[in-house]
């Protein structure tokens, strides 16, 4: 579980997430959960759930994207993939936000789709110790 510093480096990091698809970058997931997930933590963008990866591609033409797949050999695999065909277009995926989320959490929880009640759950117990 984690601490109060590390709880406000992801609280941070999905702020970020945040103010980028407030303008206008797209967020790339794996699933429907993962887009649910997101809603609930307060990202408002456009959020592309992914069906192949040339098709999300040419959806995405010209705009920042960032990709949020889960933290797990396929998801890391399908980031991989996007990577080399956004930059076959001239664009450059952040993955960093990824990275940023996943190097507090990756510990107890993988996957996108488990974020929002995760950090639900990390809220509650540091209210309860009075850390927050």
């Amino acid at each position: 579980m984690l601490d109060y510093k590390d709880y406000v480096e992801v609280r941070k990091t999905i702020d970020e997430l945040m103010e980028k698809s407030k303008n206008g970058a797209v967020i790339v997931v794996e699933g429907v959960k993962d887009r649910k997930s997101l809603r609930d933590l307060g990202v408002e963008g456009e959020i592309i759930v992914l069906t192949s990866c040339t098709d999300v591609v040419d959806k995405i033409r010209g705009k920042d994207v960032v990709i949020l797949t889960d933290y797990d050999d396929r998801g890391n695999k399908i980031e991989k993939t996007l990577v080399k065909k956004f930059s076959s277009w001239g664009i450059t995926p952040d993955v960093q936000i990824k990275r940023k989320i996943f190097r507090f959490v990756s510990k107890d929880i993988t996957a996108v789709e488990s974020l929002s009640k995760y950090l639900d759950k990390v809220e509650y117990e540091l209210k309860n110790k009075k850390v927050l």
